[in-house]
C-alpha cells in the first residue's frame, strides 16, 4: 500500500521458539491484508552472539520501513552510535509485550518517542501508560491461538486426556532467592506473595500500591513505582510458579489422565514428555479433548493457550479471571472454569468433562466458533495496521 515494508524482527531461540512462531503467524496475516513485509532474523544466543547481531543489523538498518515489530523485544535497552537502537530504524517501533510489563521495564523506560506497546491485558495497558509517559500508542490485544495440523480431529476420536504443556520451575527457588534481598524489600516481597495467593482477583501492582498507602485512580505512580515493581518480581514468579506446581500435583493426586509435557518435573517425582517447541506444541493438541491452561496472573486478559485450545476444537481448563467470564463463560460456555486456587473446583470439573463427553464436545464447539469469529491473526493485524497508517 506504501512501498514500505513492515519490518518484523525475531530471535529464534526464546521461550521454544514461540516468539519466532507468533511473528511468523502475524506476518502472514499482514501481508493477507495486502501490506509489504520484510524480516530481520537474529541469531541464536540472547546477546551472546553480537558480532552476528551487528552483521544482521546493518543490513536492515538504513532502509525506509512502514513500522518495526518485535515481541517482548530487547532491543529498546540498547545502543548503538550514541543513540537508542530502535532510532536507528527511523520508523515507529511497534512492541508487543506478552509478559507482565514489569519484566520489561528497562526496554520500557527507553527514552525514545518512538515506541508504542501492545499489551495482553487491559490493566497491563494501564500500567504502561501510567507509568511510562514517553511510551505513544498503546492498547491491549489477545495474543490469537493457532490451528494445528490435527485441529479438526473429531473430539470422538481424541484421547480422552488432559494435555499440559510446560516448564516446571521450584517455587520455593525464588522464595529462597527472596533471602538475599534487603530486609525491608526481603518483607515487602514476601507479604506481596502471600496478598497475591490470597487475592487472586488483584493485580500485583494493585496490592503493592495499597501496601505502600498509594491508592489512586490507576494505583500507580510513575518510574519510581515501575523500579519497585520490577524490584519485587520474585513475589510474582514465585506465585506463578506455586500457582502451576499446585495445579499438575492435584491432578496427579486425583488421579486424572494427564498427558504432561516439559522439562524439569522429575524434580517432584513426576514423569513427563519432554519439552516441546511451541509449533509442535500446536499441533499436538488436536490429539486431545482437552486442555490444561495455568493464568500468570493475568486479570483482564486473554492468553494464547487458551485459543490454541479453542482452535484445535479441545476444551480449555482454566483457573477463572475477569476476561474469562465475560468472554468465555457468558452465553454459550466456550470452557471449563475454576476459581484460582481451588484445587476442588478444578478436580469436579475435569472429572465432569472426562465423564461428560457430549456436554465436553459442545463446550469444544463453542470455543471454536468464538475463537474463529473473535480471537484470529487476521482480527490481529487489522488492528495493527489500523494504529501503523493512521
Amino acid at each position: 500500500m506504501s512501498g514500505k515494508p513492515i519490518l518484523f524482527v525475531s530471535v529464534n531461540d526464546r521461550c521454544y521458539a514461540s516468539y519466532r512462531f507468533f511473528a511468523a503467524r502475524l506476518e502472514e496475516a499482514v501481508k493477507r491484508q495486502g501490506m509489504e513485509t520484510a524480516w530481520c532474523y537474529l541469531p541464536e544466543g540472547s546477546g551472546k552472539n553480537e558480532e552476528s547481531w551487528d552483521r544482521v543489523l546493518q543490513g536492515v538498518l538504513g532502509k525506509p520501513y512502514l513500522a518495526v515489530v518485535d515481541f517482548n523485544s530487547f532491543l529498546p535497552k540498547l545502543a548503538a552510535d550514541g543513540r537508542n537502537l530502535i532510532k536507528l530504524f527511523e520508523a515507529p517501533f511497534y512492541h508487543i509485550v506478552l509478559d507482565h510489563p514489569l519484566y520489561h521495564h528497562a526496554a520500557l523506560s527507553a527514552d525514545t518517542d518512538l515506541q508504542h506497546v501492545i499489551c495482553v491485558d487491559e490493566r497491563h495497558a494501564d500500567y504502561v501508560r501510567a507509568n511510562y509517559p514517553q511510551i505513544g500508542q498503546v492498547w491491549a490485544q489477545t495474543i490469537p491461538g493457532t490451528a494445528g495440523a490435527l485441529a479438526d480431529t473429531p473430539f470422538q476420536e481424541r484421547k480422552n486426556e488432559i494435555l499440559f504443556c510446560g516448564t516446571y520451575e521450584e517455587p520455593r527457588q525464588y522464595w529462597d532467592l527472596m533471602n538475599e534481598l534487603p530486609d525491608q524489600l526481603k518483607k515487602e516481597c514476601r507479604l506481596l506473595a502471600e496478598q497475591m495467593l490470597a487475592r487472586p482477583e488483584r493485580t500485583m501492582e494493585e496490592l503493592l500500591a495499597g501496601m505502600q498507602g498509594n491508592v489512586g485512580a490507576s494505583g500507580v505512580y510513575g518510574r519510581r513505582f515501575a523500579a519497585r515493581m520490577q524490584a519485587d518480581f520474585l513475589a510474582d514468579a514465585y506465585v506463578r510458579n506455586l500457582r502451576r506446581k499446585q495445579v499438575v500435583e492435584a491432578l496427579i493426586r486425583a488421579g486424572q489422565p494427564l498427558a504432561l509435557f516439559g522439562q524439569g518435573w522429575e524434580q517432584i517425582g513426576v514423569q513427563a514428555g519432554g519439552p516441546l517447541s511451541y509449533e509442535s506444541y500446536v499441533n499436538q493438541i488436536g490429539s486431545y479433548r482437552f486442555a490444561l491452561h495455568c493464568m500468570p496472573g493475568f486479570v483482564c486478559g486473554g492468553h494464547d493457550r487458551i485459543g490454541n485450545a479453542m482452535h484445535n476444537g479441545a476444551v480449555c481448563i482454566t483457573d477463572r479471571t475477569q476476561y474469562t467470564r465475560s468472554h468465555y463463560e457468558q452465553g454459550d460456555v466456550k470452557v471449563l472454569g475454576y476459581e484460582t486456587g481451588q484445587t476442588d473446583e478444578l478436580i469436579a470439573q475435569c472429572e465432569y468433562g472426562l465423564t461428560h463427553t457430549k456436554e465436553a464436545e459442545a463446550i469444544a464447539a463453542a470455543g471454536k466458533r468464538y475463537a474463529e469469529a473473535h480471537e484470529t491473526w487476521e482480527r490481529f493485524a487489522k488492528k495493527l495496521i489500523g494504529h501503523i497508517v493512521g
